[in-house]
């Protein structure tokens, strides 16, 4: 079993969710937006992290 780094955006998601986008028959430019508004909230949730802070200083 491999540790996850819950401080790493997860790709794997974004992944799984492009496959579940394409099952659903969404277009290309719909799943685009959909996984860009994904990754800018992991983005967000990755750098309000406490640990991110602290090596702000």
């Amino acid at each position: 079993m491999v540790a996850e780094n819950k401080c790493e955006p997860d790709h794997n998601g974004i992944e799984n969710m492009n496959a579940e986008f394409i099952h659903m028959k969404l277009s290309q430019g719909d799943r685009l937006k959909r996984l860009n508004a994904i990754a800018i909230r992991q983005m967000q949730v990755f750098t309000a992290a406490p640990a991110i802070r602290q090596l702000k200083g």
